[in-house]
Order: structure tokens, then C-alpha cells, then sequence
């Protein structure tokens, strides 16, 4: 399915979720549950078709990599030949702006922040040398849930991915680990 065909689905599905919500709005006025369930379906179906969609389409343009599980709780530890100076102005040249995110370089100047509002925030830290080359740490620091679902992830993988391609591409030699981090959510149920 080439680029326009699945900017079409979408657009499809999206007014498929308006006309379905409209179907509820009327099997409300008119007091019938089928209709309203059945517009309930059709909406929250189409509204996740929606988002399949545009993941799919975030992943082969390049900007998310597609991951599995609560991946937003690892910790990402890239050892490299780049220094700090180096990381920072490769920072300036990748693009986030999908993300809503906004970086930031710490006040003790080894640290860059990412962050979203009050969605989440992530950092990327200079962890000093190991074994002849410089590592780095990037974690997540916070992110909000909905009902225990990270809403947002999808926002923070293209964060996440940015960075990684960014080492890569100023050392292709560059070695990524994950560790499963201690971090905690803004957990909230509405």
C-alpha cells in the first residue's frame, strides 16, 4: 500500500468514526441501545484503525522503530567514540518536532532534557568513560497514563529513535544496550 492509498484509509476510517458517532447520537435521541452500541463499535474500531495506521506509517518513513512492550521503562546505554560537545550539536540538527518535545541542556551541562508539558520528560546523560569510550545514558523520567496506558508513546519512540540514529550517524560504531530502569508513572484513570 503505497503512501497516498494509506493517507486515503485514514481519511476513510476517520470519517467512518464521525458518521459512527453520529449513529450513537441519534440512537440516543431515538432510545434504541443497538444503534447506540452498534456506532459505539464502529467508532472506537475505527478510531484504532486510525492509530494502527499512522504507526505503520510513522515506521517505514523511519521516524519510530517499532518496539515491543513497556519499552519507555528501559534504560538505553549508547558507548561510543562522540563526546559530550559532539552529542550536543548533533542535538540540534535531529528532528523531533512530531513529538511535541522541546530540548533543553541542563545547568550542570553533562545532562540534555526532553521534555513534553507535563506528558513526560526524558533525559539523555553523559555517564563518563568505560572502557576507552564515552557512554551515555538515555532514560524516560515520567510519563503520564490514561487508565495504565502511556498515550503517549508513540511521541516518545520518535524521541527515542531520533536519538538513536543520531549516535549512529556521528559514530557508526556506536553500541546500544537496554537495562529495565526504575522509573514511575503519573498514573490517572480518566
Amino acid at each position: 500500500m503505497n503512501d497516498s492509498s494509506k493517507s486515503n484509509m485514514i481519511r476513510v476510517l476517520a470519517i467512518a468514526a464521525l458518521a459512527s458517532l453520529a449513529m450513537m447520537l441519534a440512537g440516543v435521541f431515538v432510545r434504541n441501545t443497538a444503534l447506540i452500541i452498534i456506532g459505539a463499535i464502529v467508532f472506537f474500531g475505527s478510531l484504532g484503525a486510525v492509530a494502527y495506521f499512522n504507526k505503520q506509517q510513522m515506521a517505514e518513513s523511519g521516524k519510530i522503530i517499532k518496539r515491543e512492550g513497556q519499552w519507555w521503562k528501559d534504560e538505553v546505554i549508547f558507548s561510543t567514540t562522540a563526546t559530550f560537545p559532539e552529542v550536543q550539536a548533533a542535538l540540534k540538527t535531529i528532528d523531533i518536532s512530531d513529538s511535541g518535545a522541546a530540548i533543553g541542556l541542563s545547568d550542570q551541562g553533562k545532562a540534555v532534557h526532553f521534555k513534553c508539558g507535563e506528558k513526560w520528560d526524558a533525559a539523555l546523560a553523559d555517564l563518563g568513560p568505560e572502557n576507552g569510550r564515552n557512554t551515555f545514558g538515555f532514560f524516560f523520567l515520567s510519563w503520564e497514563t490514561k487508565s495504565g496506558v502511556n498515550t503517549r508513546a508513540d511521541q516518545m519512540n520518535i524521541v527515542l529513535t531520533a536519538v538513536e540514529k543520531m549516535f549512529l550517524s556521528i559514530d557508526p560504531t556506536t553500541t546500544v544496550e537496554t537495562h529495565r530502569g526504575k522509573f514511575k508513572s503519573k498514573i490517572s484513570f480518566l
